[in-house]
């Protein structure tokens, strides 16, 4: 006998995992240096689909990637939050440098509010240049 929830879902959710994943998450819960880190929020779902979102410490970098999802062009505005404000930020919209033609960028209270046209695959790249003095 399966079940629904074995036939729909855990047997997707398990051949989709990393190996070892549950077992890790489990012996391995994340640290609060992870739950720091700069995090994509806000997003529009299921507008917007999230193919990426990794942080990387040593060049403190967070990479964005976005697919259309339900409407396939339009606007989209989402926030990262865990970036300090103080520090200056270089972003870039599939490789080009930030501009009025391929987003916007605001600070809102601590988070970085983004909005950008998304009719393909959109990489987005937000580096730190220089830390809060």
């Amino acid at each position: 006998y399966v079940s629904c929830l074995t036939g729909n879902a855990l047997i997707a959710w398990a051949r989709l995992n990393v190996p070892d994943g549950v077992w890790k998450d489990y012996n391995e819960p994340w640290t609060e240096i992870e739950l720091e880190e700069p995090q994509v929020e806000e997003i529009d779902y299921p507008r917007v689909l999230v193919q990426q979102a990794f942080y990387d410490r040593a060049t403190k970098r967070l990479a964005i990637g976005l697919l259309p999802g339900e409407k396939r062009s339009g606007p989209t505005t989402f926030a990262i939050s865990g970036l300090d404000p103080r520090s200056s930020y270089d972003v870039l919209v599939n490789g080009r440098p930030l501009d009025d033609a391929n987003a916007r960028v605001a600070w809102e209270n601590d988070r970085l509010r983004l909005t950008t046209e998304l009719r393909v695959q959109t990489a987005i790249r937000v580096t730190e240049t220089s830390g809060a003095g």
